[in-house]
């Protein structure tokens, strides 16, 4: 039997992400895409030999830096320090 105290057409309510937390995660995307296209690069100037994506990655994430894109290095560094904490042992 259908309750007509329950209104169907009511939007279900669920929360909202916060407006600084979809700015964090839009400064992520640009610092992922940032490392990895300069990441891509130095795999380029070595030949293209498989091997060493996560020394290229550092290395990226080192050279923007240097360069003072310090800002794209922090969401990098905000980023793995988020999923370290979602990723941590629940005792």
């Amino acid at each position: 039997m259908i309750d007509p105290k329950i209104d169907i057409r009511s939007k279900p309510t669920h929360s909202a992400q916060p407006e600084s937390l979809i700015k964090d995660n839009a400064a992520i995307a640009r610092a992922d895409c940032a490392v990895q296209t300069r990441a891509y690069e130095l795999y380029e100037l070595r030949g293209r030999i498989d091997g060493r994506a996560e020394q290229d990655w550092y290395q990226a994430e080192t050279d923007l830096k240097a360069s003072g894109k310090t800002s794209v290095v922090d969401a990098n560094a905000h980023r793995n320090a988020s999923r370290a904490w979602r990723e941590r042992p629940v005792v």
